[in-house]
């Protein structure tokens, strides 16, 4: 956490840095009072929030957003945020979780925000099938590799070539 907060702190300087993290986390009270929250990195942040609506979450948070874009620091930044309901009787850890992938589903599809759905859901099954299987998704094309050539601007000799994959479900293609 500290290391978060240092990131903050390098990038707005220490009193600016200070001052937007407190101005996040009163926000956070003001427009979701009820809320749990988990501050992932700089701008991400995990909510699970008892017997809130998904949809006054998201007005919760846009407000937020309004809040942090009036922060005097010089910039802009985006904030992004994953949502779980929960469900009764709720496992705190397990929803927290799912909140959490869903922030990192915002960030990959470009959302400020996303509820654990079954969107997210189908997509972490699928990363967790090609952990599980790598080699049987390789052989049934749920995974392209390709190699990208490095190339020394000075000479145009290729140095070496890094490999990079791409992965979609076979019978999505």
């Amino acid at each position: 956490r500290r290391q978060r907060q240092m990131c903050i702190r390098d990038s707005y300087g220490y009193e600016h840095g200070n001052r937007f993290l407190q101005a996040v986390a009163q926000g956070v009270l003001e427009m979701l009072p009820c809320a749990y929250a988990a501050r992932e990195s700089s701008h991400h942040f995990v909510f699970m929030i008892p017997g809130m609506e998904p949809e006054k979450v998201k007005e919760g948070l846009h407000g937020l957003q309004n809040k942090v874009n009036h922060i005097p620091r010089g910039d802009r930044i985006s904030l992004k945020a994953g949502i779980a309901e929960c469900e009764a009787p709720a496992d705190p850890f397990e929803t927290m979780d799912r909140a959490r992938q869903a922030c990192f589903y915002a960030e990959r599809h470009k959302e400020s925000f996303q509820v654990f759905d079954e969107q997210v859901s189908k997509e972490l099954r699928f990363q967790e099938y090609l952990v599980s299987n790598f080699e049987e998704a390789l052989d049934r094309g749920d995974i392209q590799p390709f190699y990208q050539p490095e190339i020394r601007v000075l000479t145009g000799e290729c140095r070496a070539n890094r490999g990079t994959i791409h992965a979609e479900l076979a019978a999505e293609k």
